[in-house]
């Protein structure tokens, strides 16, 4: 059951948009939380264990950040504090998920056959996604599954709203595919020897390597450079380990060497001729700017709370005071996962994480020279893929798409499975005996993932409202939004509220100027939560200059959006 719920979360999860939106990031939270739910029957390795650890610690960083809610733009804390309540709160429920994926797959990623099920299912998904990608970019349709337009007028690709996220998908599930590929034949032998038919064994190849050449079809039609460099990183990273086999020790640091330097060759050829790989000439450098700018303010929001950070989740709250004028818009995500994972919990949660998989990286290499040829193989398709999540990471926020996220945990699971032999069938037993005399700790983790499972599903009447809301005449729209509003108290369906209250002043039958200091009322009740919420602020701005205070208003216009 348990490998069940794993294989429907990481095919749902590419398939609904990369779980993007409330609905698809509540059914995919309710999948992971469903795998805790399940009776342990074994325990898992210890890689296994510090994985799960550190996702604890990371939980419990960002419950104490959720317990002490601070603006951004008030005096500086020396505790833990969170610039938005209500992200940290959501983040703190994915988490809560992540931690039972950590707690459950390597135990059922240990079990015979499991990991060539799961890398098959990645390889079709994958091959999914690039056919109707190619379908989309052909027929140059912007419709996601040609039903409805992408979010924020983004170029979709297949059922991803970005094609820099699908990329980031694909070039993982790539990996594996090869993986799955190299490690069949090594098994050749070993089936041929079982009964398998050298013609069945030869056809099942070429199945598999048409399904890798279309993901790689996919790839490129993606043009994304965050995946080529992911891709580069993981070749050298995986020939960087290979090169262990080598007995000639000048020639193994030779090549080690030259490994290192290739993907600072190359990601430094990307960034300057960025027209090589069919992008428009200007939007290489637009968008390495803005990347720039990103990361300088960042860097200083870093500088300013090192420690603890600014609360899980809560970027998107508190990067408004430092983003540079030259970026538009709202920054939800700074464009760096390794560089926004600092900035929601500080250096000692990042630190903990990092030693967390370093010790993964530490275990699989050094039992790497003691497993089979087959089974290393495979896991060397999984390892490929964690390169290629960690190398995209750095100039993109892939793992703030929760569907990618998941899919890196599972190889992370992955690995960690085959870093401990199974367990003998009487230690399964001890352990079984010994966990019957802790009944009330297992009940109380189903009893608080149940309660997850609850908070997990309270945002969608929300969106349920918000959904309805759209393409509706004035009135019924505002009491549609409004409803949405009670459910989930988002800045956006603050500003949404706001503008529609603006537009509706003139027709409120107690007065315009009633109704825009009621209106200004809720705006400003709604900066509470997000004090430096460029688009509030501009609202406020604009509602002060209808009111004739156009000395305060003047400073909040001028705000950059």
């Amino acid at each position: 059951m348990t490998e069940a719920l794993l294989l429907a979360s990481v095919v749902f999860g590419p398939l609904a948009h990369g779980c993007t939106e409330p609905w698809s990031l509540a059914l995919l939270e309710l999948l992971l939380l469903s795998m805790a739910l399940r009776r342990r029957e074994a325990s898992s390795s210890r890689a296994g264990h510090v994985l799960f650890a550190c996702c604890l610690l990371v939980l419990g960083m960002g419950l104490l950040q959720w317990l002490h809610p601070h603006p951004i733009d008030g005096p500086s804390s020396r505790f833990p504090f969170t610039a938005s309540l209500r992200e940290t709160g959501k983040a703190l429920v994915l988490w809560s998920s992540f931690a039972a994926l950590l707690w459950a797959a390597p135990r059922s990623l240990s079990r015979p056959g499991a990991k060539t099920r799961l890398a098959w299912a990645l390889v079709l998904v994958a091959v999914f996604v690039a056919v109707v990608g190619a379908i989309q970019l052909s027929q140059g349709n912007t419709m996601v599954y040609g039903l409805r337009p992408a979010a924020y007028n983004r170029s979709p690709f297949g059922p991803y709203f970005n094609r820099g996220h699908a990329a980031s998908f694909m070039a993982m599930c790539w990996c594996v595919g090869l993986g799955l590929l190299w490690s069949r034949q090594a098994s050749k032998w070993r089936l041929l020897g079982e009964g398998v038919r050298p013609s069945d064994f030869f056809a099942s190849q070429v199945t598999l390597a048409v399904l890798l050449a279309v993901i790689a079809s996919g790839l490129v039609l993606a043009r994304n450079r965050g995946s080529i460099l992911g891709l580069a990183l993981a070749a050298c990273g995986i020939g960087f380990w290979a090169c262990g086999a080598l007995k000639s020790r000048p020639a193994v640091w030779a090549m080690r060497l030259g490994l290192v330097l290739v993907p600072v060759a190359l990601a430094g050829a990307v960034l300057a001729w960025p027209e090589k790989l069919g992008f428009p000439r200007g939007f290489g450098e637009l968008s390495v700017t803005w990347r720039l700018d990103m990361y300088r303010g960042a860097l200083q929001l870093f500088r300013d709370f090192p420690v603890w950070g600014i609360g899980l989740g809560a970027v998107v709250s508190a990067f408004p005071a430092y983003k540079a004028g030259s970026v538009a818009g709202i920054v939800d995500h700074v464009h760096s996962d390794w560089l926004e994972l600092p900035l929601q919990i500080g250096m000692l949660g990042t630190l903990a994480c990092a030693a967390g998989l370093a010790f993964l990286a530490a275990r699989f290499w050094r039992r790497a020279r003691t497993r089979q040829a087959e089974d290393l193989r495979l896991d060397a398709g999984a390892l490929a893929g964690v390169l290629v999540f960690i190398g995209h990471g750095a100039i993109d926020f892939s793992f703030q798409i929760p569907a990618n996220a998941v899919v890196f945990l599972v190889l992370l699971c992955w690995l960690a499975s085959s870093s401990e032999a199974p367990g003998s069938e009487g230690e399964v037993r001890n352990h079984r005996h010994r966990s019957s005399n802790h009944r009330w700790a297992r009940r109380s983790a189903k009893a608080a993932c149940l309660g997850l499972m609850f908070l997990a599903l309270l945002p969608l009447p929300g969106y349920w409202y918000a959904w309805r809301s759209q393409g509706l005449p004035p009135k019924p729209r505002l009491e549609l939004l409004e409803k949405a509003y009670a459910w989930d108290p988002q800045p956006k369906l603050a500003y949404a509220i706001g503008l529609e209250r603006y537009k509706r002043a003139a027709q409120d039958p107690r007065g315009e100027t009633p109704a825009m200091r009621e209106a200004l009322t809720f705006v400003r009740r709604a900066l509470r939560e997000e004090p430096v919420n460029p688009y509030l602020n501009l609202l406020q701005g604009t509602y002060l200059d209808a009111l004739g205070r156009k000395a305060d208003a003047a400073a909040m216009l001028a705000l950059p959006r």
